[in-house]
């Protein structure tokens, strides 16, 4: 029988407080009592010293004494199944309850097993190891059995200050088990559960936890199994970590400056929305709740507010400003008459927004700059006959990073021939191509600086509809482009 949804909450409640003195430390309450008990052979009644005894909920893990006894102190008031296991005996267990204050006893008999195949006993072969800080988010737990055939698993999973049931894998056929999609900086608690000849043994609780968000400095989007997931990597790619694990595409994502949230695009609820979630990968929330949209947009165009607190994003001839926690959407302002917002992006003081505009003209696309409010909005550059996507605000704010689609193709579905980016100087209007050592049939895009204005991280792929770029950096010059990660989107790099 598998353990009950009220059992699983019961034994949540209790390991929560483990986490405070680590998981081998018994639970400390007010409202506790004391368990006590004698463990004896079946044979001749005589007491079994080293018999070791656990229960569930988990509370304590002891072990008898020279004359079988056992007591485990301050523990929590309520229902407890007493298990008693040694290896070379058959497990036996009792349900007992402690009340407040007093002191309950109970006595086991365990009988020798004559066939060590009818027995299941863990060993101490557990990964990851108790306390152990473990980076990334998909961890392999393994475990040791003696003495049993035929046996079957269950995974328990908790996560601290979680008050939901456990995370549950359940009929685990061998004795290790990949688990994908944990949390940043968060701690664990897991047990085994194992099921041999209709019966259930538990394996001690153990604790772990995971590392916080990786000091890595580029976010992207990349495939895994054909779904389109985020990751994080180095700047010389050499230490990657997946950081979504949905079963829905996600992309074109932002982190804020102060790492405590991710803006990302994803599919979760069929129609494509904004999102963000905490870095821990959990508090996944969906910013927009109408459809965004515009002429010959590919994907949702928005910018993080320097101070973290808010995202502005373009609808049609909108410019939206919404908080992180998806509260206080508000118009900033709107575009020139027939012209439609598309990419938007801040100043890395926050003091302006720089937005490219396009009109039912596929070519005719503007970038203009205003006031961090909406106000004052001015034409900042204008190249008829070519089209213009992606912006990026150097750190030192003197120049932008866009793309310039040199070709002059006129595709209603967005498409570029041939791409380059391009530095523009905010004060004088003067452009520098970079893309002059750009292989032909390729596009230039998404290019972004790097924290120090030194570099620029970008993506080349063939200009076909169907081609999947890799990412790209280079120096501020153009120059020395090498390939960083074959295979990714919509890269940010970021302090």
């Amino acid at each position: 029988m598998r353990p009950t949804h009220n059992s699983y909450l019961l034994f949540l409640f209790l390991i929560g407080f483990t986490l405070l003195s680590g998981c081998e430390d018994k639970i400390e309450s007010s409202l506790s009592g004391t368990l006590t008990g004698r463990i004896l052979d079946q044979e001749n009644l005589m007491p079994l010293e080293e018999i070791r005894v656990s229960t569930n909920p988990y509370s304590e893990i002891v072990e008898t004494d020279s004359m079988g006894r056992f007591t485990i102190n301050d523990i929590k008031t309520g229902e407890y199944n007493v298990i008693a296991s040694k290896s070379g005996y058959k497990s036996e267990s009792v349900t007992v309850t402690v009340f407040f204050n007093e002191t309950t006893d109970v006595e086991l008999v365990l009988t020798e097993s004559v066939d060590s195949s009818e027995e299941l006993v863990f060993t101490d072969s557990f990964l990851p190891a108790a306390g152990e800080s473990v980076s990334g988010l998909e961890l392999l737990f393994a475990w040791g059995i003696e003495g049993a055939d035929s046996v079957s698993f269950d995974l328990l999973l908790f996560q601290s200050g979680n008050d939901l049931s456990p995370i549950v894998f359940e009929d685990i056929k061998d004795t290790t088990y990949l688990v994908q999609g944990l949390k940043y900086n968060t701690n664990y608690l897991w047990q085994i559960v194992g099921y041999h000849n209709s019966r259930e043994y538990y394996s001690s609780v153990r604790r772990f936890n995971t590392s916080s968000f990786p000091n890595n400095q580029i976010l992207f989007a990349g495939y895994d199994k054909e779904i389109l997931q985020l990751f994080v990597c180095d700047s010389l790619a050499e230490n990657t970590s997946q950081i979504t694990f949905s079963k829905h595409h996600s992309w074109n994502a932002k982190i804020n400056d102060q790492r405590t949230a991710i803006a990302f695009q994803s599919t979760r609820d069929v129609e494509t929305g904004l999102y963000a979630m905490d870095t821990d990968g959990g508090n996944i929330r969906r910013l927009t709740d109408f459809h965004v949209g515009g002429y010959f947009h590919e994907k949702i165009e928005y910018d993080w507010a320097p101070d973290g607190t808010h995202i502005i994003f373009s609808s049609y001839e909108n410019l939206y400003s919404i908080n992180k926690d998806g509260t206080g959407l508000r118009v900033v302002t709107r575009a020139p008459a027939g012209y439609h917002f598309r990419e938007v992006v801040y100043s890395p003081d926050g003091e302006n927004i720089y937005a490219i505009v396009l009109s039912s003209d596929v070519l005719d696309r503007k970038i203009y700059q205003m006031d961090e409010n909406g106000d004052n909005m001015s034409l900042l550059y204008e190249d008829s006959g070519y089209a213009l996507a992606n912006l990026d605000v150097s750190p030192d704010l003197r120049s932008l990073l866009f793309s310039k689609d040199l070709s002059g193709h006129v595709s209603t579905t967005g498409r570029m021939l041939n791409a380059h980016v391009f530095e523009l100087n905010i004060g004088n209007g003067t452009e520098v191509d970079l893309s002059v050592h750009k292989p032909a049939g390729t596009n230039d895009l998404n290019a972004s600086y790097s924290p120090d204005g030194g570099s620029i991280v970008f993506t080349n792929g063939r200009n076909t509809l169907s081609s999947v770029p890799n990412i790209y950096v280079m120096q501020i010059d153009g120059k020395k482009r090498k390939t960083l990660i074959h295979g990714g989107y919509t890269p940010q790099w970021f302090e």
